[in-house]
């Protein structure tokens, strides 16, 4: 297993799907992420994406281990960091305000 990547987060959250194409939700959006977070020993959280895409470019499910292996574990030593880094705390301009928005509403 790969380090877990614990500084420059969102910069490396970016760059991971850059240029690989999206994948098309049935609500009409498009994702290239859709992060998870897990609880480690330690009380460590972990955030890394539940889909991946292939050579081809399809995007495909993707564990837990799998993103380990391919260097996309993102390490946390909050909670509540974690839950909004996943929800799109990494994003830049409106679609960040729109993440944050529906983690907030989502929240109370």
């Amino acid at each position: 297993m790969n380090k877990p990547i614990r500084f420059g987060r969102k910069k490396k959250a970016r760059e991971l799907r850059e240029g690989k194409g999206v994948l098309n939700n049935p609500d009409g959006t498009v994702s290239t992420h859709r992060m998870a977070t897990y609880t480690g020993e330690g009380n460590k959280h972990y955030v890394a994406p539940t889909i991946a895409p292939d050579k081809t470019g399809t995007y495909n499910p993707q564990s837990f281990p799998q993103a380990a292996e391919r260097g996309e574990v993102f390490q946390f030593r909050r909670k509540r960091r974690a839950e909004k880094f996943a929800y799109g705390g990494w994003k830049k301009g409106r679609d960040r305000r729109e993440s944050m928005k529906a983690f907030r509403s989502r929240n109370k």
